[in-house]
């Protein structure tokens, strides 16, 4: 409104110059959050992701225990694809982590970050330090990867996957640099999920490449049973659960989700009879049909209720259909009738649960669980504190130290993890489960002076007590110990080679003395180098080779 007072009317001004000012300083929550959802958004679908395609990993690594000479070049090249994306999403990450941690990290009371809006961390950590060219490359060089794994005829798949344009537009058709576009002049909340964004295109790549090869196995007629896929409505949480006769499975929904049963006949089934060669019927609790479901191609979809929050269950039978079953020969035939009806008629029962929001299990390297230590295992469920937990492994023994995990493993394999709560009657119910694989530690780094090897100073090399065994590089903490070793001594001059073994760690007897006597030229050699840890497995480490100067 203009006013004839000039006065008044510069006041005015200032008022919505002020007001602009504070919007500008102080943006809206809800503006704020919509980084903050969408990044959180995109982190769990990459965690369904990456839990999708372990367990084609775990699938691959069946049939090549099986038939490795058949399956064994698809089992390495998945594995291959899985150290490839682990690597992109691994090197996002420590950026990602390194960008929060400098501005300040998240707000205790929002949530989101206290630089959310701020540009200058994003422009001057990543756009004039080039690393934004150095993340274009890392996908680059990813995608490239992935693409020779795959055979020619598949590679189109990842066409649309991980975009490195060299210019890309903005408004009004304005072309920018990849990186300027990314990371110059971007709020730091923005760039942050947009990280997330490249970790989530490497995890579909990764899925794409699997699936190649999934299918490839699956074609193949590699399973006798049939597969429950429970998927829910973002497409990106998919658990495969293969059931037998009578086997009861669960899986958890939110509620509102829209998720469906897929029922997969197995291969053997599959093709004796055609499309329509079975059909689903579904039952209440006093056996009455209810729904049927047609098996089309294999499959079937039933839909599941989520509505409501609990737990429910739902029971059904597959039930086959022969060529010859109108005809007098199968009518007259009931020792045949009722053989093909105790065949042919499979029951089974799936359990899920719908909850506000999903309870899990997880663990921070991929799934994998190292013999002989202690695994922190993320345990966690909305509703419940971890004193009313009641957590149980398959093998081994888990442990709660104040909230907190950890799992014992005792053999090489697999090791399964339920987490059950009060089911309100005096009871417990299963409400998330993981499958971990469980793997001999890694080997140690054995050291002399924090050095693998190489050149060392005579008076330096006198000094030292014995060899070390370090895991800095490890995930979880191991105590690893040199047992025994091999030390060679070659001396400069021509004057001969000598040497001893060793048990332990330390220089002591004769190999003290030989140690001592190292002389500018000399050269030393540890071999045979043995190390303990704590799951009580000697393992024997590289060799490492000394020149004294």
């Amino acid at each position: 409104m203009k006013t004839s007072n000039p006065l008044r009317q510069k006041l005015i001004n200032m008022m919505y110059l002020i007001l602009i000012a504070m919007i500008v300083l102080n943006p809206a929550l809800e503006y704020i959050d919509i980084f903050t959802d969408l990044n959180r958004s995109l982190e769990y679908a990459n965690l369904r992701l990456d839990q999708r395609n372990q367990l084609t990993v775990a699938t691959l690594e069946t049939f090549n225990t099986m038939d490795p000479e058949r399956y064994g070049e698809m089992y390495d090249k998945v594995i291959r694809t899985k150290q490839i994306a682990d690597s992109a999403v691994n090197y996002l990450e420590v950026i990602k982590q390194d960008l929060i941690n400098k501005s300040g990290g998240y707000d205790a009371e929002w949530h989101h970050l206290k630089k959310t809006t701020d540009a200058t961390y994003s422009t001057n950590e990543i756009y004039r330090s080039d690393k934004g060219l150095e993340i274009k490359n890392v996908l680059y060089n990813t995608k490239q990867d992935l693409l020779a794994i795959l055979d020619t005829a598949n590679s189109a798949m990842l066409d649309t996957v991980l975009r490195v344009d060299d210019r890309l537009p903005k408004a009004k058709q304005v072309y920018y640099e990849w990186d300027k576009y990314y990371f110059d002049n971007v709020p730091l909340g923005a760039v942050i999920a947009t990280i997330t964004k490249f970790q989530n295109d490497v995890r579909v790549a990764e899925s794409l490449v699997m699936k190649n090869f999934h299918d490839q196995v699956q074609g193949e007629g590699g399973t006798g049973n049939y597969n429950f896929e429970f998927v829910a409505s973002d497409s990106t949480r998919v658990d495969t659960i293969k059931l037998a006769q009578g086997v009861k499975k669960y899986d958890v929904f939110t509620v509102g989700e829209d998720g469906v049963t897929t029922v997969t006949l197995p291969s053997n089934k599959m093709g004796t009879g055609g499309d329509g060669q079975a059909v689903i019927y579904m039952k209440n609790d006093v056996g009455e049909i209810v729904d049927s479901f047609l098996v089309s191609g294999g499959t079937a979809e039933i839909p599941l209720n989520t509505s409501q929050l609990g737990d429910f269950s739902m029971k059904g039978v597959v039930k086959f259909r022969h060529p010859d079953d109108d005809t007098p020969v199968a009518k007259d035939n009931k020792q045949l009738e009722e053989k093909k009806k105790k065949d042919e008629e499979i029951p089974f029962q799936i359990n899920y649960s719908v909850v506000q929001s999903k309870p899990y299990i997880s663990q921070k390297d991929y799934k994998i669980l190292y013999l002989g230590v202690n695994n922190p295992v993320n345990i966690y469920h909305p509703e419940y504190a971890a004193e009313k937990y009641k957590v149980t492994i398959s093998q081994g023994k888990v442990t709660k130290v104040d909230s907190n995990f950890y799992a014992n493993v005792y053999r090489k394999g697999y090791a399964n993890v339920t987490l059950q709560v009060p089911d309100g009657k005096g009871g417990y119910k299963v409400v998330a489960e993981e499958i971990f694989k469980v793997k001999e530690l890694p080997k140690p780094q054995v050291v002399l002076y924090n050095k693998e090897g190489g050149e060392i100073a005579a008076k330096l090399f006198k000094m030292q007590k014995g060899l070390e065994a370090i895991t800095k590089d490890m995930e979880v903490p191991a105590d690893f110990r040199v047992v025994e070793y091999s030390v060679t001594y070659v001396n400069a001059n021509g004057l001969g080679i000598f040497t001893e073994k060793v048990k332990g760690s330390y220089f002591t007897g004769k190999s003290r003395e030989l140690i001592d006597l190292a002389q500018p030229g000399d050269i030393f050699i540890f071999n045979e180098i043995r190390v303990k840890g704590p799951d009580g497995v000697n393992k024997e480490v590289d060799a490492l080779v000394f020149n004294i100067l």
